[in-house]
């Protein structure tokens, strides 16, 4: 029986999931990972490895470590490794240029966490939470140079639960990919070669090769940054008052996906949302009055009663998290502030 090589790019547990999928199927052997090399976290300035690098190291598996913004710096390290079957791509993170697409001897697999083509970008999970979407997908595509426009070789279609942070949503994805990725690999090598296009575009199995269109239906799930995350406390305080309350300055991302929000409850709605769809990154937050200065405050849930937003759990900076009821009274005039159940 045949062995096929696979080199995994990759960094996290979503990574990691696949990889573990393949380690346990005969069929399959990892043949080397490439991954950003460790790096200093948290307040302790601790030097640390990425999940997948430290599988690789726990399983001796060459690894080639990533120190440099491009892959270029890496190119000579790569080719000399054994040529793989497969190069398999999941939660990377670098552009892949065309000389490491070419490099195995299959194909360079990616796989997406949405129902491709909607939400290509690095952030489809986010988006699909903030677009208020109850179904999505996982998408495995056939890597080219365009940003997520490869071929879609399969689609695992899944129903959105609504209490779902991004984290949530990921970790569901990537398991679903990682419980069909064998599968559909092995029908993968009879396939490749034979590109057929769909009637269908929701695909449980590589059986198929079903080209993308170039443009997108959705705007680009683009990557985050700690001002996306922004929300305007005066904003909050008025959604207190009423939901119907309209921003002087709409966040970013309540105008890129206007067209999935209600008018009357656009702003409410967005924040309910983003609560969710910006956890563990870059959270939901604000800046709010207190009688020890402005204070940052996140934000992990919120919902609408009485036409009115209700504040769940929230954190203020330097403290634990908490339901909002419990701590608003450290805001300054916060007795006008209704959040009685």
């Amino acid at each position: 029986m045949k062995k096929f090589a696979v080199a995994v790019a990759g960094s996290t547990k979503n990574t990691v999931k696949l990889v573990q999928a393949l380690s346990a199927d005969d069929r399959f052997q990892i043949s080397w990972c490439l991954t950003p090399a460790a790096k200093i976290l948290g307040r302790k300035k601790v030097l640390t490895q990425n999940p997948l690098h430290q599988w690789a190291d726990k399983h001796q598996v060459p690894t080639i470590l990533i120190d440099q913004p491009k892959l270029i710096a890496v190119k000579d390290r790569i080719t000399s490794q054994t040529t793989p079957d497969f190069l398999l791509v999941a939660d990377f993170g670098y552009f892949i240029p065309q000389w490491l697409l070419h490099l195995p001897k299959l194909a360079s697999i990616n796989i997406h966490p949405s129902a491709l083509p909607a939400w290509r970008g690095s952030s489809p999970g986010q988006f699909v939470i903030l677009s208020g979407l109850k179904t999505s997908a996982v998408s495995f595509i056939k890597m080219n140079q365009f940003l997520d426009q490869g071929p879609i070789l399969a689609q695992l279609p899944f129903a959105v639960d609504p209490t779902w942070t991004s984290t949530d949503y990921y970790r569901f994805a990537f398991s679903l990919a990682a419980e069909k990725l064998a599968k559909n690999l092995i029908n993968l090598v009879e396939t490749i070669n034979k590109p057929k296009k769909l009637s269908s575009p929701s695909l449980s199995t590589m059986s198929s090769i079903m080209p993308q269109p170039k443009h997108s239906p959705t705007p680009l799930a683009r990557r985050l940054t700690k001002a996306d995350g922004f929300i305007a406390w005066s904003d909050l305080k008025q959604l207190m008052k009423n939901t119907t309350h309209q921003s002087d300055q709409t966040p970013t991302f309540l105008t890129e996906l206007e067209a999935y929000f209600d008018r009357d409850t656009a702003l409410a709605s967005y924040v309910i949302r983003a609560s969710k769809a910006f956890q563990p990154w870059p959270s939901l937050w604000t800046k709010v009055p207190t009688k020890k200065g402005i204070k940052m405050m996140k934000i992990f849930g919120a919902t609408i009663k009485d036409h009115k937003l209700k504040l769940e759990k929230v954190q203020f900076e330097g403290q634990q998290s908490a339901q909002f009821n419990q701590v608003k009274n450290l805001i300054i005039n916060s007795i006008n502030i209704d959040q009685t159940e």
